[in-house]
């Protein structure tokens, strides 16, 4: 018993501390992000105090464009990291199961989807599926980037949100 509960707690530290690497991955893309939205805001308010031509004028639209891309970018990174370590915490297991199986169990009773049609929208197997909606198995970090496009779209929230909240009949996250 004491080996199977060692062989458990080894199987988890090694899966903590790929989840850890990940995160540190993403905190590097975060970082670089952040310092190509400086980068690209100091251009910006730099040619907005020059006096602009057609060419300085089409220069500010795109580098508006890809401010407004950089800003979004963060933004959805740091609702991502929040996630991954919402997910990744152990005491949040049962929490994020139930609100997944809830959400998922509402987006195919809603949409009328049988287990094959839904796994073929979420692009995963029927059985992890059956598995979710039976609450036999918690999204992880993994996986959740497999569902969040469809569902969050579905029920216009953010990746956090589908896994942290309940939704309601039809309502929005």
């Amino acid at each position: 018993m004491i080996e199977q509960s060692s062989k458990e707690y080894d199987k988890l530290e090694n899966e903590k501390e790929s989840i850890l690497t990940k995160l540190q991955i993403k905190t590097s893309d975060y970082n670089q992000l952040n310092n190509d939205y400086k980068r690209i805001k100091n251009n910006y308010d730099e040619l907005s105090k020059k006096k602009p031509d057609k060419k300085l004028k089409q220069r500010n639209k795109e580098l508006e464009k890809l401010l407004k891309d950089s800003e979004n970018l963060i933004k959805a990174n740091t609702i991502y990291r929040k996630t991954y370590e919402y997910i990744s915490d152990a005491k949040n297991k049962q929490s994020v199961k139930e609100a997944f199986q809830h959400n998922l169990k509402l987006w195919m009773e809603n949409e009328n989807l049988s287990n094959v049609k839904a796994a073929e929208l979420l692009d995963v197997s029927v059985s992890m599926i059956a598995e979710w909606k039976n609450g036999r198995t918690a999204l992880t970090v993994k996986t959740i980037q497999e569902v969040d496009l469809v569902l969050c779209e579905y029920f216009e929230c953010s990746v956090y949100e589908l896994v942290t909240v309940k939704v309601e009949g039809e309502e929005e996250c």
